[in-house]
Formats: C-alpha cells, sequence, structure tokens
C-alpha cells in the first residue's frame, strides 16, 4: 500500500480516510438537504465551559422522559377512576394541571445524562455514552466517517474527505484546541481557531 502522493508508506491520517466506511450509506446521520454529514466528537474534546453552555441552555433528554411517563401514567389512572362517571373531560390536560403544581425531586442519573440544544444555528446531541452529535451547524470540517457506531456520520477527531458538522472555534480553548480546519457553511470560508 502506498500513499496518494506516491511510493511512500501512507501516514496514520491517510490510513484513517482509506479505512473510512460510510456505513450509513447516504441514508442516516446525514442533512438530507445538504448532503452535510453529522459530526460526532467526545465532549471531552472541548473546552470546560462546553458542558455547562449546553446544560444552561440545553434540555434534559432524561427529565422530560420522566415527565412524560409520569404524565401517561397519570392519564391513565385519571381516566381510569373517572370513565365511569364522566366522559367529558381530557386527562392529560388534568395530568398536566396536577404535574404542574407538584414540588418533584427529580434527580438525574448523573453521568448518564442525555441533553438537545438547539441555540445560534446549532443543534446538538449530548449522548449518554459523553460524545456529541453535531446535527446541525453554520460551521464543517473535513473528516473520516465514523465506525458503524453512527453509521454515516463523520468523525470530528480525523481528517477526511467527509463534509462533516462540526462545532465554531469558541467551542474550544487553549487547553482543548480545535482538532480540525472549520469553514463556513454560507460560504465556504475558512474559519480561524
Amino acid at each position: 500500500m502506498t500513499s496518494k502522493g506516491g511510493n511512500r508508506p501512507p501516514t496514520i491520517g491517510e490510513l484513517q480516510v482509506m479505512a473510512s466506511i460510510d456505513y450509513g450509506m447516504g441514508q442516516s446521520n446525514c442533512d438530507q438537504a445538504t448532503g452535510i454529514r453529522y459530526g460526532v466528537i467526545p465532549l471531552s474534546d472541548l473546552a470546560s465551559h462546553a458542558f455547562n453552555e449546553i446544560q444552561s441552555n440545553g434540555i434534559d433528554e432524561g427529565y422530560e422522559d420522566f415527565m412524560s411517563a409520569m404524565k401517561d401514567d397519570l392519564s391513565s389512572a385519571i381516566k381510569d377512576a373517572l370513565e365511569d362517571y364522566c366522559s367529558n373531560f381530557d386527562a392529560k390536560d388534568i395530568a398536566q394541571d396536577i404535574i404542574s403544581d407538584l414540588d418533584l425531586n427529580y434527580e438525574s442519573t448523573g453521568d448518564c445524562t442525555r441533553y438537545s440544544y438547539d441555540k445560534d444555528g446549532l443543534i446538538l446531541q449530548l449522548c449518554s455514552d459523553g460524545d456529541i452529535f453535531v446535527i446541525e451547524s453554520p460551521f464543517y470540517a473535513m473528516a473520516s466517517y465514523c465506525s458503524p457506531c453512527a453509521p454515516g456520520a463523520g468523525y470530528l477527531r480525523t481528517e477526511g474527505d467527509v463534509k462533516t458538522y462540526c462545532l465554531g472555534p469558541d467551542w474550544f480553548d487553549s487547553d482543548n484546541q480545535m482538532p480540525y480546519q472549520c469553514f463556513s457553511v454560507a460560504d465556504a470560508s475558512e474559519v480561524a481557531a
């Protein structure tokens, strides 16, 4: 096996690109409107303020699941209790009113908390394993495909030829520098780190 440029052995980066396979076959983890792939990057690669930004301005998906399950259970119990006496009520609205008045003691799952984030043109999903999916962004990088764990997505730790949504420079700092060249989706100009 030789490098793209001639007779020398390929570099590690070139091997990663050569081994890059689109396990999603163009159908998953891809913005179908733009053809840009979703990006995947570990939270630990970002600046220390990144998690606080996601937590403060995002939605705790575990909490939302908890509230939805409670509302479903309560509305089912209300329906069962009242259906013999009255048929003209909305059990979900009643359940929501009851839940709104409760002082709930919800505890997150700690390290396995999932968040969604939608702000300033960024749509992110923080997965329970600590990886961030960049689903939409004003920025992109050229990356390699992810493993079958995220079929069709681009892995932002590796260089490649896959146009992949990424995070902008303000998500990194001197301790965790941006691991890719960043470009504007609007005009393909390079964005300085």
